[in-house]
């Protein structure tokens, strides 16, 4: 038998025929594009009406799952529904009003779309910076651009705090990042949006001083305030406090205890070891040393 037998007059308008496709189960076509189009075999159907604006496609192969595949567009791109055994995934979509998309390892709801979106997920495979870890679970809230919020749970995070982290911003006034263990990111203002994001994230870093008053970072190594517009700095580490008040004050370690402090851009200077004094100094001068 013939592999395919299709027709065609004033191809693309008007096609008709069976195509055996390589199978036992061939398909017929009838097709007066754009107007309408219908294809269908013993396990599927295809329709179409003014494509693309309406289309219905079928799974019916009784040894797909429970439901088949399937999708609808009644119109594209206003509505949409499917399902797809083969992800185990449904959505529907009500575009711009609602949208929502379902499988085992994701949940996804959006609404007066692109403003506000819920999402929740499960990490199965690691990106390039290893983050999120593979099995932990996420859930995120969007009210685009003004509010971002999102939380990761590690393997655990039950019966250990420290394995949630939170990442929070409430554009353009603040934003907030813990965890997981020690990290801690806050600052006041934060006028990047979508700064989580790995697009803007090297730009918040780069320029984020320009505009925040006041920023708290914390690690297992250090903790550290900076203010109006990073020009004020109080930095407590293994090596010691370092201050840095411009024009004022300024305070830095020099290791062993010992700390250095420098009063109206260096006219006074005087050294301290684990708080008691020991050097005093006027314009470069030692006026007493112990």
């Amino acid at each position: 038998a013939l592999r395919t037998d299709q027709h065609t007059v004033l191809w693309p308008f008007f096609t008709w025929g069976i195509d055996h496709d390589d199978t036992e189960s061939s398909s017929e076509r009838l097709s007066f594009w754009p107007l309408f189009s219908t294809e269908r075999s013993d396990s599927w159907s295809r329709k179409t009406v003014l494509w693309p604006f309406f289309r219905f496609n079928r799974e019916t192969d009784p040894a797909v799952a429970e439901g088949g595949d399937w999708f609808t567009d009644a119109p594209w791109p206003f509505y949409r529904s499917w399902q797809d055994s083969t992800k185990s995934e449904t959505g529907l979509w009500l575009w711009p009003a609602y949208m929502r998309r379902d499988n085992p390892d994701a949940r996804s709801r959006i609404y007066a779309w692109p403003f506000v979106w819920n999402r929740s997920w499960i990490t199965r495979e690691v990106d390039g910076d290893g983050w999120p870890p593979v099995g932990s679970e996420t859930d995120a809230v969007d009210v685009i651009p003004f509010w971002h919020g999102q939380q990761t749970r590690l393997a655990g995070s039950d019966e250990d705090p420290d394995k949630i982290a939170d990442n929070r911003q409430f554009w353009p006034l603040a934003h907030s990042e813990t965890g997981p263990g020690t990290h801690e990111d806050e600052a006041f203002l934060s006028l990047m949006p979508f700064r989580h994001t790995e697009l803007l994230r090297p730009a918040d870093e780069l320029y984020s001083f320009l505009w925040t008053l006041a920023r708290k970072r914390r690690n297992e190594r250090a903790t550290e305030f900076r203010y109006l517009f990073d020009t004020t700095l109080h930095r407590r580490s293994e090596a010691g406090l370092r201050v840095s008040i411009p024009f004022l004050y300024g305070r830095r370690p020099e290791g062993d205890g010992l700390g250095r402090h420098q009063l109206l851009w260096g006219l006074v200077t005087w050294r301290t070891r684990e708080g008691s004094l020991e050097r005093i100094g006027l314009l470069g001068v030692n006026l007493w040393e112990r």
